[in-house]
């Protein structure tokens, strides 16, 4: 990975989990954002996706996300990272999707779990309330 500043890998990602642990998300935009696009690995990339989840920049996580979407087929937290993504942009269907994905291929992980479950709920008690206004 070629850096600008001659940042080693690790520091630039102790540095970029620094920042999001203390809500910093702009400055992990940043500061990806400046590596050119082909020196950007997954875990960098991934650094950008949840930071742009974080500000509500949901369109920008999509898109980046289907950037290494092949990378991230078999990892749980891109599915979910995707769903979360699709969920508050009020893609129900594709997030309800992408949540059952990343629950299936992590089903000890609590956050996915409640996620996928919520959703779950949240779409069945809508649907049927929409159903009983239809027949009153």
């Amino acid at each position: 990975m070629n850096l600008n500043n001659n940042l080693t890998k690790e520091k630039l990602l102790k540095k970029l989990d620094y920042w999001y642990e203390n809500a910093r998300f702009e400055k992990v935009i940043d500061k990806v954002l400046k590596i050119p696009k082909e020196d950007r690995d997954y875990e960098t990339t991934s650094y950008l996706i949840r930071a742009y989840n974080s500000v509500n920049k949901f369109q920008s996580a999509i898109r980046e996300l289907n950037l290494i979407k092949d990378k991230g087929k078999s990892d749980p937290f891109w599915h979910f990272r995707l769903g979360y993504a699709y969920l508050n942009i009020e893609n129900f269907d594709d997030a309800l999707k992408e949540f059952e994905t990343a629950h299936k291929l992590d089903e000890n992980n609590e956050t996915i779990k409640n996620h996928f479950e919520t959703l779950k709920i949240n779409l069945f008690l809508g649907k049927n309330l929409l159903e009983d206004e239809k027949n009153t």
